[in-house]
């Protein structure tokens, strides 16, 4: 779903890149691992992503110092839902109809968002109107627009 980059920030500021791609989500315990083998070269308890590729489309932004462990939490429930639920998701966050930060909301809120792939709204318009009074309407309507 999404591969993240996670730096070792001391030796970021000396300049040296040590770091690891991970992709979550992914098991509480691997991803831990994967922080102490990025922090295993210093004592330093910080980690922070310098670089993320969503798999198939963006749900929501990530930003450097996300917590990993939560945003991990957050794709674990992403993953959970349906790709039609997944992409609705993404639409209510990108339109700011919800907050990434509370996910419940957003996953309650995608059951009543509705894709239109590949059409106008005046194709939307039409198909409701032809659903509501029939194919024979539509063209009188149509002459009054």
């Amino acid at each position: 779903m999404l591969r993240v980059f996670v730096t070792n920030f001391s030796e970021y500021i000396k300049e040296n890149l040590v770091g690891e791609w991970v992709s979550l989500p992914c098991d509480s315990s691997f991803l831990n691992q994967q922080i102490r083998k990025v922090l295993s070269s210093d004592d330093s308890a910080e980690v922070f992503i310098t670089d993320w590729e969503w798999d198939d489309k963006t749900i929501f932004e990530i930003h450097e110092h996300d917590n990993l462990q939560q945003l991990n939490a957050k794709l674990f429930k992403i993953k959970g839902q349906t790709a039609y639920q997944q992409e609705a998701i993404a639409f209510l966050i990108s339109e700011g109809l919800c907050d990434s930060g509370d996910l419940n909301d957003c996953i309650d809120k995608s059951y009543d968002v509705v894709i239109h792939r590949d059409k106008t709204m005046a194709d939307i318009a039409k198909d409701r109107v032809t659903d509501l009074i029939g194919m024979a309407e539509v063209d009188t309507v149509k002459n009054f627009l």
